[in-house]
């Protein structure tokens, strides 16, 4: 009796697995992506179809027992899709850097152009688990999105230069004296139209940084007369929020390998943003300081602060605070991402610390060079 237990048991418990196994199946079978598992010694322990379709792998390869992720690696390397260079290497530095495998997200270019993108993570017991995603499309959408926002842009941009020369002209009564009405409509539209321009100016920036395209001239130059330039530039903006602007802790003879323009626009930029959010009558400073053989230049205010909980999207493209203080003063939300941006293209980097009702400061470091 116990032996028939055991039998039907067995059977039931088959039978189950076979469940599982074919469910599991079904389930790989049906993601919207290509996946392929290989265990620690590196063998195909899984994969479904998309994966051979995506990767575009020759029927031969499966024609054995199984699958190598050597195999795998050389096939796609002989077709050029890691990169120039000997087959073998690649083949070589790959299989050394699956022995150890990390979590990666990554795109890459198939052997016809078509791009995919990759996300792989290790497994508790091994080996790693790998996922392939087609994204030609969400890239031709990326495109029609970079080329209108830029066609738009630029066609905007030609006939506001016009209309902001001709508001010059007649805010400055070259043209001859207005009437004090007139006089202040001028003005408010002139200031529209600055604001006007700087969006698009951030909106141009941004296309050109997602494209690769942002051109960086870069030279020897004393970083101290750049801040000089910017907190020059910055003075009668911020007599009109009567706030006082103060370079304080100069430091002469500290020079870096820069694009001027580009730094100049990181420093208007944060001391823009802390003039706008600073109190009336309060000082916003510029300090130039060495820390961790990086010379560092920060920007304070003794405004309103930043909420702790906005900190992880602080330097996202179209990031502002909710608070209604913060919101109330505008800004298109880019200004930071390009000054990230910026300051990374030039080997430094940017953070801030805040407290919420006693200020901010922003700074950034930059790697200093000898003299000229």
């Amino acid at each position: 009796m116990e032996i028939g237990l055991d039998v039907t048991t067995r059977k039931h418990a088959e039978e189950q697995l076979r469940r599982n196994h074919a469910m599991l199946k079904s389930i790989m079978e049906n993601l919207p992506c290509g996946l392929s598992v290989f265990d620690g010694q590196l063998h195909l322990a899984a994969s479904n179809q998309q994966f051979r379709e995506l990767l575009d792998l020759p029927d031969e390869l499966f024609s054995g027992r199984s699958v190598r992720f050597e195999d795998v690696v050389r096939n796609n390397a002989a077709r050029g899709e890691y990169g120039p260079g000997p087959v073998e290497d690649i083949v070589a530095g790959m299989l050394e850097r699956a022995q150890y495998p990390t979590r990666m997200l990554f795109e890459r270019e198939r052997h016809d152009g078509k791009p995919l993108e990759v996300r792989s993570a290790p497994m508790p017991g091994g080996g790693f688990v790998t996922t392939y995603m087609d994204i030609s499309e969400r890239k031709k959408i990326e495109r029609m999105q970079h080329e209108f926002i830029s066609t738009v842009s630029h066609e905007l941009r030609t006939p506001l230069t016009a209309i902001y020369g001709s508001l010059s002209l007649l805010g400055s009564e070259t043209a001859g004296p207005l009437p004090p009405d007139v006089q202040e409509l001028v003005v408010v539209a002139h200031k529209s139209c600055e604001r006007l321009m700087r969006l698009i100016s951030d909106v141009l920036d941004v296309e050109r940084i997602q494209a690769g395209l942002m051109h960086y001239a870069k030279s020897r130059q004393a970083l101290a007369p750049l801040v000089d330039q910017a907190v020059g530039a910055m003075r009668a903006y911020a007599d009109q929020f009567h706030v006082s602007l103060e370079f304080e802790s100069r430091l002469d003879n500290l020079y870096v390998e820069v694009d001027p323009d580009r730094i100049v626009q990181v420093l208007v930029n944060l001391i823009s943003n802390a003039v706008k959010f600073s109190k009336p009558n309060h000082p916003v400073s510029v300090r130039m300081s060495m820390v961790d053989g990086q010379i560092r230049v920060c920007v304070s205010d003794q405004g309103i602060g930043i909420p702790a909980e906005f900190r992880p999207r602080i330097f996202d493209r179209f990031a502002q605070a909710d608070g209604s203080d913060r919101r109330a003063q505008g800004g298109t939300g880019l200004g930071l991402n390009i000054c990230k941006s910026i300051v990374e293209t030039h080997g430094g980097r940017i953070d801030y610390i805040s407290t919420v009702g006693v200020g901010t400061e922003f700074f950034f470091d930059l790697p200093g060079v000898s003299g000229p």
